[in-house]
């Protein structure tokens, strides 16, 4: 359709304002002339219309399924090639299983537990007089006990070897073992002062017994209140007794006591 100026004639677009020949407002000729409808989409042949299925290469969707390639589902399984499953077990290619034990064992008489019971004795070895499963073991010899020397005045503990014979003591054994000073540093130096090697009495250990020996030192040992030295022998040891060992502190002699254990 055509529009033209109504001053001019000149042919002038759809929705223009102003014509292109005379330059006069043509905003009248569209408020008089009906606006033009919106073309619709074309449509291809053989699709047909948006709200038809005319034409269409592919059948209407529908509720009953008509015109599908499936079965529609159904609950009584018909048109389906498997059969129906069936709680009985009819139609299984496997046998029902049975109704007891599935066990290959036989059950016991008497017992309602399909397994068979667990033998009283699992052990491999046959069960001594005494009823014991296994055999009571023999200790191969005498069994020593840990023992050890304590010195509560400067915090020592000496252990004493179980698989050595001897222990020799001295000033070099007691002062490395201390974890507490003296008042004297120099009381040390009285113990065994009169040998070279400082050793000042021996721990000794036969058939399971400790004994202690004095080795002829400056100021002498006692075990409680029995001096040791020349000609005195090892005198054994039982757990909680003292040995003294005489120092000098001050220029005063005092006692350092030595405390037997044994754990």
């Amino acid at each position: 359709m055509a529009y033209h100026c109504p001053n001019c004639g000149s042919e002038i677009s759809f929705g223009e304002s102003i014509c292109p020949s005379c330059k006069s407002n043509v905003t009248d000729v569209w408020e008089q002339t009906p606006q033009p409808k919106p073309t619709q989409p074309k449509v291809a042949p053989g699709m047909g219309t948006a709200n038809s299925n005319q034409n269409s290469p592919f059948p209407p969707p529908v509720n009953n399924n008509a015109g599908s390639p499936f079965p529609p589902p159904a609950q009584s399984n018909a048109g389906s090639p498997f059969p129906p499953p069936d709680n009985s077990g009819a139609g299984s290619p496997f046998p029902p299983s049975p109704a007891q034990s599935s066990t290959p064992f036989p059950s016991p008489q008497g017992v309602s537990n399909s397994f068979p019971p667990a033998p009283t004795n699992s052990t491999p070895f046959p069960p001594s007089s005494d009823g014991q499963s296994f055999p009571p073991i023999q200790p191969s010899g005498p069994i020593t006990p840990a023992a050890y020397l304590e010195i509560p005045r400067i915090g020592a503990k000496i252990m004493i070897p179980p698989t050595s014979n001897q222990l020799r003591l001295g000033r070099d054994e007691i002062q490395g073992a201390a974890t507490k000073a003296l008042q004297d540093l120099n009381a040390y130096k009285n113990i065994s002062r009169k040998r070279d090697n400082s050793e000042h009495f021996i721990i000794n250990l036969q058939n399971g017994i400790y004994s202690v020996e004095d080795i002829h030192s400056t100021n002498g040992t006692y075990l409680g209140t029995t001096k040791l030295g020349p000609g005195v022998p090892s005198q054994p040891l039982k757990d909680g007794d003292k040995i003294i060992v005489p120092i000098e502190e001050f220029g005063k002699m005092v006692q350092m006591e030595i405390f037997f254990r044994k754990s």
